[in-house]
């Protein structure tokens, strides 16, 4: 028996080629159930890789030879590649073929990847009524974004005649899967609906839901309720809670009534200082009342050192986006600049209403 030894490079070799004749035999395969799904698992295992180790050009191959077998949801997964521009250049139009070809043999992800593009005119011609199509056949399949985004065409009145009936009904079913979108959604809805349609406990329930879920603009509101004791007492403490919650996330309007409420008083003596840094956080970022109200700080010298120029450049900010007390501010304050006298000067009151 004759026993050869092989040197590092020539057993890399070796494995490689070995690698190489499986996958040309994986390719080769004749195209079964079983074949397309143990295709479709391979190309998933490539797209989903952890470490570096992901390769969506290889897995751009095996959905592919997947998808070409007629496997829906490696369809789908092909589709996602070529809109998203993973392993492959950019290719709209063909994400909708491949998206098409998943969503006609009803597969729900599909169906709502094609109501997207058609909705955005992504790759196809922008037709908001074939969208609501696409999104109600997902919907019913029960697909919780597909019912989600149904609702929002039945709430803006996109593709078919405004329904907020109709929206909540498809909010519902996605905020009871637990998608805070659609809880605060349903929330608003519930409470801008005419006649029997309004619901303002229900609205309160969902608002509370979708806040503890962590949803800013939910909280924002939740705070509102509190603050103006609209179905609920009057509750400063729970209104600065929940204004918080959403300040933290950046919600520009919950920054500002926050700072409303510092500057007041509301659960205590006031505190100036908070109120400037609430106004600065949301005047920064381009938010016209709390531009406004730090003017005011400035001028009245309040949580800040008295600063007349500043003053002015926090005005000119807010009244050239076309709010009007800013503008009237700075007028004031550049027609008595030198005066003893104090100028009167508006603070914007608090905010109440929704916010988006």
């Amino acid at each position: 028996m004759v026993s050869v030894s092989l040197g590092p490079r020539a057993v890399a070799a070796f494995f490689a080629s070995l690698w190489v004749a499986l996958t040309v035999s994986c390719f080769n395969e004749p195209a079964s159930r079983d074949s397309a799904s143990l295709w479709f698992e391979k190309g998933l295992a490539f797209a989903n890789a952890k470490g570096g180790a992901a390769d969506p050009a290889q897995a751009v191959l095996w959905y592919e030879k997947a998808a070409s077998a007629g496997l829906a949801a490696a369809q789908n997964n092909l589709g996602l590649m070529y809109a998203r521009g993973q392993g492959v250049r950019v290719d709209e139009a063909e994400a909708v073929r491949w998206y098409r070809a998943a969503a006609e043999q009803g597969y729900a992800r599909a169906q709502n990847n094609l109501g997207l593009m058609y909705l955005s005119g992504r790759g196809v011609g922008k037709d908001p009524g074939v969208a609501l199509g696409w999104y109600k056949q997902a919907a019913e399949q029960g697909l919780t974004h597909a019912q989600y985004n149904l609702g929002s065409l039945y709430e803006r009145g996109t593709g078919v005649e405004v329904d907020l009936r109709e929206a909540a009904r498809w909010y519902r079913f996605a905020a009871n899967r637990g998608l805070v979108q659609a809880q605060y959604n349903l929330a608003s809805v519930l409470s801008r609906a005419d006649g029997d349609g309004a619901d303002a406990a229900g609205a309160r329930r969902w608002y509370r839901e979708a806040a503890a879920g962590g949803y800013a603009a939910a909280q924002y509101n939740l705070g509102l309720l509190y603050a103006t004791g609209d179905g609920v007492g009057q509750d400063f403490e729970r209104a600065m809670h929940w204004y918080r919650q959403a300040a933290e996330q950046d919600y520009l309007p919950a920054q500002y009534n926050l700072g409303v409420m510092y500057a007041k008083g509301r659960i205590g003596t006031a505190d100036p200082m908070q109120a400037v840094a609430w106004y600065r956080r949301a005047a920064e970022r381009g938010y016209p009342q709390a531009q406004n109200n730090l003017g005011v700080m400035y001028d009245q010298g309040r949580g800040v050192t008295e600063d007349d120029t500043e003053a002015a450049r926090w005005y000119q900010r807010a009244a050239d986006q076309g709010f009007a007390p800013a503008a009237h501010n700075l007028e004031m304050l550049q027609s008595l600049l030198g005066s003893q006298a104090k100028r009167p000067v508006t603070a914007v009151r608090i905010g109440f209403r929704r916010q988006a």
